[in-house]
């Protein structure tokens, strides 16, 4: 290996260093897209990846996109489809090209776009897509090249964390919606506020319930119920962080760890939450038009409390609130004197 190859190497391990300390897939992914944007000097990009319950598609990251531009099911048995098929290697398209092979993840590209799969064990677990890839003008071969030794070094952490959820999900994730469980909430929140005492970073904790949840289930059947629920977590998962926690915390309840947020940061987080179930049209692959509205409660490390137990009694308190008042609603344990 000639020094200038040797040199890139380095700098290449040095880039995804951080995946050392990632154990939850999503967060494998999201650092992986930040590095290759750095890396392309892309503009933007999104990350699917494969999931374990379905064995479908689901987005893992993104940058540079508005919140709007996905509804959510654009991935949905994308493994099934013949464009999954050219996914063997990375490619590069025009947007032309692009557009008329994947046109409904291409979201009015104008751009070239770099596809990347992940591959674990020789199959596509995930896919990078890269728009705007401004370094390469020039050497494109060795810029390609660099990305793919990226992405391979994010399918092997990728591959880790996947073990690692899988064993995790005996306990700790729930059936219907692959999410995390109830079980695993007082495990996280005390880790999370360990990490937040330590950095001296805030945590904030959602609480969330759906509103009139009972009524899909009178009209519709407990299936139908079911199945609107794996679509609210879509949306919860959609609008949080990579290293946030979705929780379906029994029945129609959720909550939502996030660390390093502020009551500002996390109510912001609540609001687009809130606004995105508004605006779902649940149960629409069965023929249906259901809409349904969330109650969220929102409680902040070291602001309103200092222990896992009294952050959650807050921000289910905080949510109650809203369910008495509004609906439909974000309050929070500080704007409402719960404490």
């Amino acid at each position: 290996m000639d020094k200038d190859a040797s040199t890139r190497k380095i700098a290449l391990y040095e880039l995804t260093d951080g995946l050392l300390r990632l154990d939850q897939p999503k967060a494998v992914a999201e650092h992986g897209l930040f590095s290759l944007i750095e890396l392309l000097g892309a503009k933007k990009g999104y990350c699917i990846l494969k999931t374990s319950l379905t064995q479908g598609f689901e987005l893992a990251a993104k940058k540079g996109f508005k919140d709007e531009g996905f509804s959510g099911d654009e991935w949905l048995g994308f493994c099934e489809r013949p464009k999954a098929k050219l996914l063997d290697r990375a490619k590069s398209y025009g947007p032309k090209e692009f557009s008329q092979l994947f046109g409904d993840i291409a979201f009015g590209c104008k751009d070239r776009v770099f596809v990347l799969p992940i591959l674990s064990e020789e199959e596509v677990c995930g896919v990078y897509f890269i728009f705007g890839c401004r370094n390469f003008v020039g050497d494109f071969d060795s810029v390609a090249d660099d990305a793919e030794f990226l992405v391979k070094r994010v399918g092997i952490f990728l591959r880790g964390a996947m073990k690692f959820q899988e064993a995790l999900g005996l306990a700790y994730i729930d059936s219907l919606t692959d999410l995390y469980n109830a079980r695993y909430l007082p495990m996280i929140l005390e880790k999370r506020l360990l990490e937040a005492r330590k950095s001296r970073q805030p945590l904030s904790l959602l609480f969330l319930d759906m509103d009139n949840f009972r009524e899909v289930n009178t009209l519709y059947g407990h299936q139908a119920g079911g199945k609107a629920l794996v679509e609210a977590g879509w949306i919860l998962q959609r609008f949080v962080r990579a290293n946030d926690s979705v929780i379906r915390y029994g029945g129609d309840e959720f909550t939502v760890v996030l660390p390093e947020a502020s009551a500002k940061s996390a109510r912001e987080i609540a609001e687009r939450i809130r606004k995105a179930i508004k605006e779902h049209v649940f149960l629409r692959r069965e023929n249906k038009d259901v809409r349904l509205t969330v109650s969220i409660g929102v409680a902040t490390f070291p602001d309103d409390a200092a222990t896992p137990e009294a952050l959650l009694h807050l921000a289910d308190q905080a949510m109650y609130r809203g369910k008495e008042t509004t609906r439909d609603a974000v309050y929070s344990a500080a704007d409402h004197n719960l404490k």
